[in-house]
């Protein structure tokens, strides 16, 4: 394989990366004291696993623009709250009442 050619399918690769977060929603939960990371905690939207948060209680989700019914599993107790979707790439901080 060529230079040029490994070079430009590695561009490709990219922007296939990039653009598919590119309109996600990005969420970062905390305890309700706002001192600790929600680490590891699964995140439910109407009531359908979306994923887990890492270790600084980070998460990534694509939906359509619109509020959410939102469940976050953390230690062992459900937290339920409205989130709002709206693709914005910045992290929204969300503390876990």
């Amino acid at each position: 394989m060529n230079i040029k050619r490994m070079f430009t399918m590695l561009f490709f690769l990219s922007m296939v990366l990039f653009f598919n977060n590119v309109h996600a929603d990005r969420f970062q939960f905390l305890d309700k004291e706002g001192d600790f990371y929600a680490a590891y905690s699964d995140v439910y939207i109407n009531g359908e696993l979306k994923g887990r948060t890492d270790k600084y209680g980070r998460i990534i989700i694509r939906l359509s623009p619109g509020e959410y019914e939102c469940k976050v599993v953390f230690r062992g107790e459900h937290k339920s709250l409205p989130l709002q979707f709206d693709g914005n790439p910045e992290i929204k901080t969300i503390k876990l009442n």
